[in-house]
């Protein structure tokens, strides 16, 4: 993966497919290293079964901690999110069916290799 410090847009080219291709990915700014996708589904019965986009789980690091931020396309009494796995995850819904919207970060790949490399990572809260 290619970093560095930049003017203008941030990006990353990150290997899928087993290294056979690349992907441009724009980062969003931050003291951690995150990437993102934005998607939407429609709950039925209140639940809906949400699958994590294959390419962007291939530059993820999904099997640590991602987040998952939901945005109601209508009334509801409120949303929660259940069954995080690297692969998917499930939205609940209180009372209805309703449109949803979805937005999932997740750290990148690098950030598992700072880890691991015992550079800190994680106590970026002075800079918040």
């Amino acid at each position: 993966m290619q970093t560095g410090a930049r003017n203008g847009a941030k990006s990353a080219v990150v290997p899928v497919d087993n290294g056979r291709r690349k992907v441009a990915l724009y980062a969003i700014e931050g003291p951690e290293n995150w990437f993102e996708d934005l998607g939407g589904a429609q709950l039925l019965n209140g639940t809906a079964l949400v699958r994590i986009e294959p390419i962007f789980a291939q530059t993820v690091n999904t099997d640590a901690e991602y987040r998952v931020f939901l945005t109601p396309n209508g009334d509801c009494k409120g949303l929660y999110v259940t069954n995080k796995t690297a692969n998917s995850f499930e939205v609940h819904e209180l009372g209805v069916a309703l449109p949803v919207f979805r937005l999932i970060i997740a750290s990148s790949p690098s950030a598992r290799d700072m880890r691991t490399s015992g550079l800190p990572t994680k106590s970026h809260s002075s800079l918040r």
